[in-house]
């Protein structure tokens, strides 16, 4: 089958490239996408979902990425809404990062050539998973894709194999991302995979930032939060949401989670 990323993506470079380096400390959180019943994007929602995002301790931010419904919302839908984000928490995050996926290679470089004229300290993609990648070498074409789209950003890979369905060892893309793509600085760890996640940390050491983002084994990891370059990634709903909606109703497109400003 061919494929638009083998098409376009010049042949990668073999050698060491200098690394882009990321690090964050502390909770890093994934919002939810405010939207009215219709599921138009409610951008007038985000002052004070930040102000009570920051109150509840969380300094940094993953937007645009799988509680936002990035790949359920549009272009230009996703752009005034990183746009936003990084607007009302610009020097109030320790870090922003932009998650860009999409699949559609063409639409995640253009997002994440906007990310990085917007000012987010990173961008982030899973890969294209309709005619997903088949192992390492194309999984590192299509994620050098969009990674190069930003060149001045450092790049997360969204490793979220439950949705994706692209599976490959870690350990050993790490390897080859170091090797191929220069703005390559980390992981988003949405795998159930601890093993993988351990492995990964033993062999690449604090070279990469490895972000956990699966709450279903959170007791497992508050031991390994010793470490200081092993962050969080986590949605956090703390206490109650009044004022985040503005006296509305706040959904997500799909209606997985219904926000109102009475419920606590």
């Amino acid at each position: 089958m061919i494929r638009r990323f083998s098409l376009s993506i010049q042949p990668l470079l073999h050698g060491k490239m200098a690394q882009q380096s990321f690090r964050h400390e502390g909770f890093c959180v994934g919002p939810v996408t405010p939207m009215e019943p219709n599921g138009d994007v409610r951008l007038e929602s985000i002052q004070a979902y930040s102000d009570h995002l920051l109150a509840s301790g969380v300094n940094g931010l993953f937007l645009n990425g799988t509680c936002a419904e990035g790949l359920s919302m549009t272009v230009a839908e996703r752009k005034s809404l990183a746009e936003k984000w990084i607007s009302v928490g610009r020097g109030k995050y320790d870090k922003i990062i932009v998650h860009c996926g999409a699949l559609s290679l063409r639409d995640a470089r253009e997002l994440a050539t906007h990310a990085e004229a917007i000012g987010a300290d990173a961008i982030s993609a899973v890969p294209s998973f309709y005619f997903p990648p088949r192992n390492i070498e194309e999984l590192t074409k299509a994620i050098a894709e969009v990674a190069s789209a930003a060149p001045k950003t450092p790049f997360i890979y969204y490793h979220n194999p439950g949705r994706t369905h692209v599976s490959v060892d870690m350990a050993l893309f790490i390897q080859h991302a170091k090797t191929h793509i220069p703005t390559f600085a980390g992981i988003k760890w949405a795998a159930s995979d601890l093993a993988g996640l351990l492995r990964c940390k033993a062999l690449h050491g604090d070279s990469i930032a490895l972000m956990w983002a699966n709450d279903d084994v959170r007791s497992l990891i508050i031991v390994l939060k010793r470490n200081k370059h092993l962050s969080w990634s986590v949605l956090l709903v703390v206490g109650s949401t009044r004022g985040a909606s503005s006296g509305h109703s706040v959904v997500q497109r799909n209606d997985i989670f219904l926000l109102n400003k009475d419920r606590s």
